[in-house]
């Protein structure tokens, strides 16, 4: 019986792994009201160099997301003026006290809609210093649409330390407005954020 009891509060604790057809996927975030699958709660940062950098307060949404989902994350603001020590905006959702290991899978999957401006997804890895951390570049279109982001082509900005790519001590992820921005505003909504494992095609 104690067994069994363990097992199940082992299992409430750990984010499920969903078979989906060919596909296996660790569910982050929905905003289905029952707060991300992995991680704490989602934090806004922005730049502290007077150049004009706002952000709105982050914002649950259940109206107006794609069809299926029960609700997204708004993300917006202002960007400040481009120039030295420059503008930046960050919305990051910390994995907590322990690092996870995402080797396992090979993309970052999400829909995402927006002002069609250029966006960055990041994950931060314990062995990254300075916030030099893995990248992605996309554009958030006017429309519902899915990113499918390859792990693989995650890559550190050129300023920091360059250390060889990999994913055993991932610490968080996070969304960077704009991609770049210059004293204009950004909108970004997002919904349904998971680590997936795109099966192989046929024949290859």
């Amino acid at each position: 019986m104690r067994n069994t009891i363990a097992i199940l509060l082992l299992a409430l604790a750990v984010p499920t792994l969903v078979n989906a057809g060919d596909e296996k996927i660790l569910p982050v975030e929905s905003f289905d009201g029952a707060g991300p699958k992995l991680g704490t709660d989602w934090q806004t940062y922005i730049d502290e160099n007077n150049l004009g950098t706002k952000v709105n307060p982050f914002a649950v949404v259940k109206d107006g997301s794609p069809k299926g989902s029960k609700g997204h994350g708004h993300f917006s603001g202002h960007m400040g003026k481009s120039k030295d020590p420059w503008p930046w905006a960050v919305l990051d959702l910390p994995f907590g006290d322990d690092a996870k290991d995402l080797t396992a899978y090979t993309h970052l999957r999400f829909w995402a809609k927006g002002d069609g401006k250029k966006y960055r997804v990041r994950l931060g890895r314990e062995v990254v210093k300075y916030y030099c951390d893995y990248e992605y570049t996309f554009v958030a279109p006017k429309e519902w649409t899915r990113v499918a982001a390859p792990l693989s082509e995650f890559t550190q900005p050129k300023w920091g330390k360059q250390v060889p790519r990999g994913y055993k001590d991932v610490t968080k992820l996070g969304f960077l407005a704009l991609a770049p921005g210059d004293d204009e505003d950004f909108e970004l909504r997002f919904t349904d954020v998971e680590f997936v494992v795109l099966a192989a095609k046929k024949g290859k």
